[in-house]
């Protein structure tokens, strides 16, 4: 697909993202994971992998899939979000939910710090892991009031605090 399209436009190879919506939102996690070479970095709302099983859509075999390359991941999820129950992060929460797993797992791919830098720039809670360069190579947002979506806002912000520093 990506090599259909960029026959056909013209890309910038350097500053291809992958982003999408709860399952679109996993399967940009998928790409991102599967492909790394064909992304500079990936955002996820309200999606993430599952490994146990226990959210059958979003189930991920990373044993299978997963690649050594690593982009940068910046995943978003509402506080209201009844599918996934985040609503905060810090302290770092040793908590089951399948949600919390992967962003663990991610940490442990990645071999980032275990606490993250967190700040808000309201309604969102960031929680950013750096890699020991000082590069941001993971980001969880905690939107507040929102639910299972993505709102336009959203997007924009994705673009300006997360994408736009990757090309």
């Amino acid at each position: 697909m990506a090599e259909d399209v960029c026959s056909r436009l013209p890309i910038d190879r350097k500053k291809t993202y992958v982003c999408g919506q709860s399952s679109g939102g996993y399967m940009a996690l998928c790409c991102a994971m599967a492909a790394p070479e064909l992304f500079a970095a990936a955002v996820s709302w309200s999606g993430y992998c599952c490994f146990d099983g226990t959210m059958p859509i979003f189930t991920y075999r990373y044993d299978k899939y997963f690649q050594t390359g690593k982009i940068p991941i910046c995943l978003m999820f509402g506080a209201q979000d009844a599918l996934f129950g985040i609503s905060s992060l810090h302290p770092f929460p040793e908590r089951k939910e399948p949600a919390l797993t992967f962003i663990r797992f991610l940490i442990r791919q990645f071999g980032l710090e275990q606490e993250p830098m967190v700040y808000t720039c309201h309604p969102v809670t960031y929680y950013v892991w750096h890699t020991p360069e000082g590069f941001p190579a993971l980001k969880v947002g905690i939107v507040a009031n929102m639910s299972h979506a993505n709102y336009p806002e959203e997007s924009r912000i994705a673009y300006d605090e997360w994408f736009s520093w990757f090309s």
